[in-house]
């Protein structure tokens, strides 16, 4: 059975869940469709803002605590996760991408995403479903009576949305 402190689980894997949430879920729905639409430069560009997040996502993980910028992003991840920062070094620019080189981009990025939906210790609910975003609505209440229960105060997510 895996244990959790719980203000690490208030702070850190909260942080690490929205920006999962809130912009790697939607980045892969964004290269999937760009993929589907033959749109290679989209669909590269698109790839490489998804493993920023999910560096994003990393550092939250780490404990980092501060909105991070692009460049500290870059700059922890060195430290803290150098096969992350290699796999972003390894997307095509986009501009004149063409169909190899966005296939190339998505499949790092979705290998990326699965290494780190391993790592959350919070089941994230898709929030382009048919069903709508009321399930995350569901766990962001229950993540927030967390906070309310270690006297912390309620989340404020843009905080935390680079």
């Amino acid at each position: 059975m895996t244990s959790y402190d719980a203000y690490w689980m208030a702070t850190s894997a909260t942080v690490a869940t929205w920006v999962y949430a809130l912009h790697v879920q939607p980045f892969h729905v964004d290269v999937e469709a760009a993929l589907a639409a033959t749109e290679w430069p989209t669909a590269t560009e698109a790839a490489g803002l998804m493993l920023k997040e999910i560096g994003v996502c990393t550092l939250a993980l780490h404990g980092y605590r501060d909105t991070p910028f692009e460049a500290e992003v870059h700059a922890s991840l060195l430290t803290l996760e150098p096969e992350l920062v290699e796999t972003m070094s390894r997307v095509p620019v986009p501009i004149g991408a063409g169909e190899a080189e966005a296939r190339s981009a998505a499949r790092l990025a979705f290998e990326a995403e699965e290494r780190l939906v391993e790592r959350l210790p919070i089941y994230v609910p898709m929030l382009r479903s048919p069903e709508g975003f009321f399930p995350a609505l569901r766990l962001g209440a229950d993540l927030d009576k967390l906070r309310d229960t270690l006297q912390m105060p309620k989340t404020f997510w843009r905080n935390w949305i680079p």
